[in-house]
């Protein structure tokens, strides 16, 4: 079997494309802005801060939770994805005033929901048909971390280490 080069992006890109569905199909609003990314995610204010991110964290000698083996034993099998998706939240207005308990309020029921749906969805993705992965020994998921608010921004993110070898990796021979 020949290496994919591409392997890492394609996946991420299809975490990204089966979330995003799975999302709109339990009502969540998802954000225009979507796209893959490697490592930290810049979180603007808004209204750019509202976006759906898979991005690429990094590869790892192991399998998903498992021990680190010998570089020259084993190529890298595992990639880390951490999957965000991030709103809008209240901050102080123009005259100095804090927002109010109901802006408050709002904010953390649309994140709130965004965070269990989020899980949800990436749990049940990894195990549909055409989606990201297929079996429950390739994957392991992380817990899903709330974030912010921070320069008007928030929400949550979750990451996914995913075994690579059944999916189109390949031992490089030199």
């Amino acid at each position: 079997m020949a290496l994919v080069p591409d392997l890492v992006f394609q996946v991420a890109s299809d975490i990204l494309e089966c979330v995003a569905d799975a999302l709109e199909d339990a009502g969540v609003e998802v954000p225009e802005r979507q796209y893959v990314h490697q490592g930290e995610v810049a979180l603007d204010t808004c209204p750019d801060c509202a976006q759906l991110v898979v991005s690429f964290m990094g590869l790892e000698h192991a399998i998903p939770g498992g021990d680190l083996e010998i570089a020259a034993c084993a190529p890298p099998r595992t990639a880390t994805f951490d999957v965000w998706l991030t709103r809008c939240v209240p901050v102080l207005h123009e005259n100095g005033d804090p927002p109010t308990a109901e802006e408050l309020t709002a904010s953390a029921e649309e994140l709130n929901t965004d965070a269990w749906v989020l899980a949800n969805v990436i749990w049940s993705t990894h195990k549909a048909d055409g989606c990201w992965g297929s079996t429950c020994d390739s994957v392991m998921l992380g817990s899903l971390v709330p974030y912010g608010p921070e320069g008007g921004c928030g929400g949550s993110h979750m990451t996914i280490q995913l075994q690579l070898t059944g999916l189109g990796a390949a031992v490089v021979s030199s």
